[in-house]
């Protein structure tokens, strides 16, 4: 093969990356989230890894993104380099306005009754409602009005599978550093 797509989490990837290149001669990788660390740099060597992409979730840079970092830092101080985050953030914001959107309605809390409660919370039409506005929301949902919530990662909009498309972020290591290349917004639905 060409590439080694090294879609792995550090622990295994500083293994099988080093047996690559020691016994098969292995020079190009493809990486993913879980390898975005520095201890792989230092695991298997910045020459090893220079130039190498990799791709992970990304966050679009909006007032909903900053107030997430915002409070985040105000309660817990720094904002850890992890992967997913504010993904994590959103999906449980979405599972919890859904459920509460589905209580107002005077439905049982059922997966089935969040789940169809999902778009009713965050997607347009529907007033604003951005990371930190929960009493904002509940007070809306619970006069029967429609919310969109609109996540630290970018709009949560559910397409016609359930799916939410948020930005994927590119990057490379160079100068034993990872760099950013860009972040990709616009990603077509078919992928």
């Amino acid at each position: 093969p060409d590439v080694l797509c090294a879609f792995s989490w550090v622990g295994n990837a500083r293994i099988f990356i080093k047996e690559a290149i020691e016994f098969f001669k292995y020079s190009s990788f493809l990486f993913c989230d879980g390898t975005k660390s520095q201890d792989l740099i230092k695991a298997v060597g910045a020459k090893n890894l220079e130039g190498q992409y990799g791709t992970a979730p990304a966050s679009a840079k909006t007032d909903a993104y900053l107030i997430f970092v915002t409070d985040y830092k105000e309660e817990f101080g720094k904002l850890p380099p992890l992967p997913f985050i504010t993904n994590a953030y959103d999906a449980l914001a979405v599972v919890g306005l859904a459920a509460y959107s589905a209580k107002v309605k005077g439905l049982a809390l059922t997966p089935k009754n969040i789940r169809d409660n999902f778009r009713e919370v965050a997607c347009p039409p529907g007033e604003v409602v951005k990371p930190g506005e929960f009493k904002k929301a509940f007070e809306l949902l619970k006069k029967g009005k429609k919310i969109n919530y609109e996540g630290a990662a970018g709009s949560i909009d559910f397409d016609s599978h359930g799916d939410v498309i948020t930005p994927i972020e590119i990057w490379k290591y160079s100068g034993g550093k990872i760099v950013p290349v860009r972040v990709e917004y616009d990603i077509p639905k078919e992928w």
